[in-house]
């Protein structure tokens, strides 16, 4: 997740399984029951529901836990995730493409950043 700066793995995968464990049901951070909106971007806009609150605090993670890698990027968050999503395509971009500066951090950082979360959201808003 740290191209598509989404936080951490850790925290992905926990709200990815607390919404598989109860998919459109109060406990689901994005809850397709609270319209179109809220599931594709309105959850991350709004204080957290209590019931997902809870049910999050139940969601075993420990297998992520015991990767170096992702407790690295843990530790490091949000700079990990920022340098990654912005800097390094950016970087990418203008040494090995020749995109000016300004090109290179709209298209390859802004530009795809956006695209991507929205293609990310639409799973959670238009498929359900």
């Amino acid at each position: 997740t740290s191209i598509a700066n989404q936080g951490t793995v850790l925290k992905w995968a926990r709200d990815h399984r607390v919404h598989h464990l109860y998919s459109d049901t109060p406990a689901d951070p994005h809850n397709s029951q609270r319209g179109f909106f809220f599931s594709h971007v309105g959850w991350l806009l709004t204080q957290t529901p209590k019931k997902v609150a809870e049910c999050s605090k139940k969601v075993a993670i420990h297998d992520l836990m015991t990767d170096g890698f992702l407790t690295l990027q843990n530790a490091l968050d949000p700079w990990w995730n920022l340098a990654w999503c912005f800097i390094f395509p950016t970087a990418v971009a203008c040494y090995l493409w020749g995109e000016t500066l300004m090109n290179a951090f709209l298209l390859a950082g802004a530009f795809r950043y956006c695209f991507v979360l929205h293609a990310t959201w639409a799973v959670n808003s238009v498929v359900h």
